[in-house]
């Protein structure tokens, strides 16, 4: 997957830039543990080797490769 960004960490909104998606989407992930995260203080960031991997693995095959 091509890096849109230079950084590892990313914050919330970056990450639903990154992934196409709404805030309150990755709000509602991270709430569910449906989404790796890190935790720092307060703040709640996202590794991009994380989501990368974490993506990978949400794939499913279609009917015709299967």
């Amino acid at each position: 997957m091509m890096r849109i960004m230079n950084k590892r960490l990313v914050n919330k909104k970056e990450l639903a830039q990154y992934l196409n998606l709404s805030i309150y989407t990755i709000d509602a992930w991270v709430s569910q543990n449906r989404i790796p995260f890190v935790k720092m203080g307060s703040r709640v960031l996202f590794d991009l080797v994380e989501i990368d991997k974490w993506i990978e693995k949400q794939k499913v095959a279609s009917k015709e490769s299967a």
